[in-house]
């Protein structure tokens, strides 16, 4: 079926309000990206958040001075050991004011509500006098916090002294003033809220993992590997973020590679994320060339933060430029089609957006006027997008699923070759149309049973490609007649069928049927070149007197035999006595298969004479089949039948085994003169059988016959229409050195081109042109042409045919020399020419033209 998803479609409300939403969503996340303008940007080490003139403002002065309480702490206090401060990474001091002198029983917590924090630095004095000094953050391992919780985190006394404790946040992505000071017990429960969020946040991503994973394996499909990967990249984008790869793998690079996997995880994220939206849209040109570009730029920017952290604005940059413009694919590809898959995933590419335009304004803004949810949007943001993207994922595959149901559904119904119904659907259209015919009573529905008339003969000409082509054109044919019919289809071969319409009336199905002849009387075109094939329609009317399909069928098939026996290019509507014929025929193909292996086909013999003399010139050789109930009949009694079901090639190698023996036998009798020859007829379709050829050179190899006392006979009529026959076909027939006949000539002048390359050795005249001799100008002129071209040619011209004396007379008086016909002579058994050929040997006299041959023989 062809792919319509570009071609714009009436789209529903509901898709037209999610676009709306989706549009005012965007514009909210482009005056989100306007501040994130300003993410990343380093906040002076220097800025204050301490209240009061008299206490330190930096994180540098806030060390100095903790310093210099450390030298003035008692003996007893434990020595410190404080941190430095990264000269390159971005640093700022926040005084707990309100905690001094605080005289609590329980330990006291100082926190990040931002779990992205890569060092968390907390200084306090214990009421003691004592100094206390402690790091956190992503870039600690977990096991090293105060508490362990995925919140950066310190634990100082309860009991403080009379400087206010500080928290130092050093940071090379992102400084927010989330820093919260509560009891032991307090951050205890805090801490267990956030290992159940991260804990289902990570099995959350795994089981997606594993579903992605059992579509991959699955459908093996390339899309689903690609979610795979996404959703692998984002565990392990998590995993590194919140510092949990270190606390529960045992494996994960330690402390010192941190900047290494934190600008890895991005990094990896991007390639996954591009390759999941190339997947579904599939973009090309430009769109396609700008998302992989982008992709590689965006990972050089991400891995580049290790050495400089302008690379996460870098990277964040051409992100968000790249989701952009992934919505902007999305939202053209909705206006173009309602695609349910399509629609998840630009809702979760939304989610994403949205959440990254959260997180990035709390960077931007400090985090001031946002709650430290926010630090959070962007993971909640690529949970969400994952879901909506499996969702999806199963939706694309749902709808690939039907798609390939309605194809093999197709397929079970179509003709592989020319797209139209096949046999079994049009068996089972037949089958609907027999019942409905029985439940209406009187109703008639027409049945059309098409043949292409000259369909075999040009497929020998042209080749089966060739052949393929001409019956898809002659179905496009059919279809683009328009008629009122449930269906048009191939029935097998070069025959098609058509079922018109249950509400017609009779006489529309005879109108179908001349309408179907009337086309194909006209070239139809193929590849550019005009083929003409005709059609033959057999018509049967559907009526509730059938007993099944089949029955139907077979008298098509009777009305369409008659119709070719007429001429072709006719229709022919089924009447009950065919029926009696068709049975006939149908006994006579099991006979004439019977025939073959009992010998029942033999060869008459009929002399071409000499007309001045009536010395023989050569035989005809004619198939008679001695029928053992119907007695001797004719060629044209089963030919036709013998064609029909395939026989042609069996009779074709009996014809010739016993043409040639015959000559041997004759030769052997001493009744063969030199100059004799055998004519054998053939079809045009015989000669394209290989395998005709290979029984000729069989037969020249098994009998001693030599090959000019052998005349292949050709019609006319398929020289002047078969190109391909005499530049493929008769060149071999003069290298085996069998000379040619053109037979039944004056059918059309189109013969005559073949006739002068290969020098044929007889021009028989058509029996038709002989008839009319007598009295029709048309006759006498084409029997003159015919004359001219053989003295042309230096061909000999038979006049075939000659059944009067008066004709015999006229030919004469019009210069023809060589006749034959039942006046000369009948064609005659073997055993009667051996005893016409020894009595003209013995007496040195031949049969005269009153008949006296009989006389001689009997």
């Amino acid at each position: 079926m062809p792919d319509h998803s570009h071609s714009r479609q009436p789209v529903p409300p509901g898709s037209a309000r999610l676009r709306e939403r989706l549009r005012f969503a965007l514009l909210l996340l482009l005056l989100c990206i306007g501040a994130t303008s300003q993410a990343g940007i380093a906040v002076p080490a220097g800025e204050a958040s301490a209240a009061g003139a008299d206490l330190p403002r930096t994180p540098a002065q806030w060390l100095d001075h903790y310093r210099d309480l450390s030298r003035q702490a008692p003996a007893h206090c434990a020595p410190v050991a404080f941190p430095r401060l990264p000269s390159a990474t971005p640093a700022k001091a926040f005084a707990q004011t309100q905690f001094p002198g605080s005289t609590a029983e329980t330990s006291l917590v100082v926190f990040s509500r931002d779990p992205l924090t890569e060092r968390l630095i907390v200084l306090a004095q214990g009421a003691d006098g004592c100094i206390h000094a402690n790091v956190s953050g992503t870039l600690v391992p977990v096991a090293e916090r105060a508490v362990t919780s995925p919140l950066p985190n310190s634990r100082i006394p309860g009991a403080l002294g009379d400087t206010p404790p500080v928290a130092i946040v050093a940071d090379s992505k992102s400084i927010r003033p989330w820093i919260g000071v509560v009891s032991e017990d307090e951050f205890l429960e805090m801490a267990a809220r956030s290992w159940l969020w991260v804990g289902s946040y990570t099995g959350i991503i795994t089981v997606l993992i594993i579903l992605g994973l059992g579509f991959a394996v699955s459908r093996r499909s390339s899309l689903a590997l690609a979610y795979v990967l996404f959703v692998c990249a984002l565990q392990f984008y998590q995993l590194q973020s919140f510092g949990l790869g270190a606390a529960w793998l045992p494996f994960w690079p330690g402390p010192e590679y941190a900047r290494i996997m934190q600008a890895l995880g991005p990094a990896l994220l991007m390639p996954a994320l591009a390759a999941v939206i190339l997947g579904f849209l599939s973009p090309r040109g430009l769109p396609r060339y700008l998302i992989v570009v982008g992709v590689g730029l965006g990972m050089a920017g991400f891995l580049s933060a290790v050495w400089t952290d302008a690379g996460y604005r870098l990277g964040a940059g051409i992100t968000t430029l790249l989701a952009m413009l992934a919505f902007a694919l999305l939202m053209s590809r909705l206006r173009r089609s309602d695609d349910s898959a399509v629609r998840w995933l630009a809702a979760g590419l939304l989610a994403s957006m949205i959440g990254g335009g959260i997180q990035a304004a709390s960077v931007a803004l400090g985090g001031a006027g946002l709650p430290p949810i926010s630090a959070r949007a962007l993971p909640i943001g690529n949970l969400i997008e994952s879901v909506c993207w499996l969702i999806a994922l199963s939706l694309r595959f749902r709808s690939e699923h039907r798609d390939i149901q309605r194809k093999l559904i197709r397929s079970a119904a179509s003709d592989g070759l020319t797209g139209t119904f096949n046999r079994g659907h049009l068996y089972s259209l037949l089958t609907d149309a027999l019942r409905y015919a029985k439940q209406h009573g009187t109703r008639r529905i027409g049945l059309l049973l098409i043949d292409l008339d000259d369909f075999r003969q040009l497929s020998g000409t042209l080749g089966h490609t060739r052949g393929d082509k001409v019956l898809i054109a002659a179905a496009r044919a059919l279809e683009d007649l328009k008629l009122d019919c449930e269906g048009i289809g191939r029935f097998g071969g070069d025959r098609y069928m058509i079922l018109i319409g249950r509400n017609t009336h009779w006489s529309s199905a005879k109108g179908a049927a001349a309408a179907v002849v009337a086309r194909f009387k006209e070239p139809i075109e193929v590849e550019g070149r005009e083929e003409r094939i005709g059609a033959s329609v057999g018509l049967v009317a559907i009526t509730a007197e059938y007993p099944d399909a089949d029955a139907i069928i077979r008298d098509a098939e009777t009305a369409l035999m008659i119709a070719k026996r007429r001429g072709g290019g006719r229709y022919v509507p089924f009447e009950p006595h065919m029926r009696q014929d068709a049975e006939q025929r149908t006994r006579m193909r099991a006979d004439l298969a019977n025939a073959l292996k009992q010998g029942e086909l033999v060869l008459h013999y009929q002399p071409i004479l000499e007309m001045e003399t009536m010395r023989p010139l050569g035989f005809e050789a004619m198939l008679r089949w001695s029928h053992p109930r119907q007695g001797l009949l004719t060629g044209s009694d089963f030919l036709p039948v013998a064609e029909r079901c395939g026989l042609m090639p069996a009779i074709g190698t009996r014809v010739v085994d016993l043409a040639f023996a015959q000559i041997r036998d004759w030769q052997h009798a001493g009744l063969w003169q030199q100059g004799l020859y055998v004519g054998i007829n053939l079809s045009a379709q015989q000669l394209f059988d290989g395998g005709l050829l290979d029984q000729l050179d069989r037969a020249l190899d098994r009998f001693p016959v030599d090959p000019g006392s052998i005349r292949i006979e050709i019609p006319e009529s398929a020289l002047a229409s078969q190109e391909q026959l005499w530049t493929r076909v008769l060149p071999r027939l003069l290298g085996r050195g069998i000379l040619l006949a053109a037979d039944n000539f004056g059918t059309g002048l189109s013969g005559i081109a073949p006739l002068t390359k290969f020098e044929f050795d007889l021009i028989k005249l058509d029996p038709r042109i002989v008839d009319g001799v007598l009295h029709r100008g048309h006759s006498q002129n084409m029997a003159r042409i015919a004359q001219m071209l053989g003295q042309e040619l230096g061909s000999l011209v038979v006049a075939v045919g000659i059944d009067r004396v008066e004709q015999f007379e006229q030919l004469q008086t019009m210069g023809y020399k060589y006749g034959q016909g039942k006046l000369l002579s009948p064609p005659m058994p073997p055993e009667d020419v051996i005893a016409w050929l020894e009595l003209q040997r013995r007496e040195q006299q031949y049969p005269d033209i009153r008949g006296t041959t009989d006389k001689l023989l009997h």
